[in-house]
């Protein structure tokens, strides 16, 4: 009876993650599938259940991530009323003794700024610094992600 429920959270599960890591492997159903099977038979369908609505409520694909780059640009109580200005004079940190979400995160965040014509990212010396970014996706605490500024706006 839950074997049709089980391969339709599969699907939902693949769809959402299908552009992980893009070009490093193949997360369809069958991955979703290899992966749930780690697990005792009367556990998967908690695990797939409560694995398909923290996803769909936290994941943050790259479309995403953009929406929050172009949100994080724009906003005057993080940008201040000068976000070429504020740019110039902050670090967006890659300071993570464990794990790897900064290494990713802040050259994402430098290549879009960079895009949108910001210039002097990441290249404040250090007493200039004004600001500072700390990015990370947040995997254990339910966040998705999330960045700090000691000083924002200026």
């Amino acid at each position: 009876m839950e074997e049709p429920l089980i391969r339709t959270l599969e699907e939902q599960i693949a769809e959402k993650i299908k552009n992980y890591r893009k070009g490093t492997g193949v997360y369809d159903a069958e991955h979703v599938n290899r992966w749930i099977s780690q697990f005792p038979e009367e556990e998967r369908m908690v695990v797939l259940t409560e694995t398909n609505r923290l996803l769909e409520q936290n994941y943050v694909d790259q479309a995403k991530f953009m929406e929050w780059e172009r949100y994080i640009e724009t906003n005057a109580d993080i940008m201040g009323e000068n976000p070429q200005k504020t740019i110039s004079k902050s670090q967006f940190l890659d300071i993570q003794t464990k794990g790897n979400s900064q290494k990713r995160l802040v050259p994402m965040v430098e290549s879009y700024l960079q895009a949108y014509g910001y210039t002097g990212v990441n290249t404040c010396a250090p007493g200039e610094v004004r600001n500072y970014f700390y990015l990370d996706d947040c995997l254990f605490t339910g966040m998705t992600l999330s960045a700090l500024s000691r000083d924002s706006g200026q």
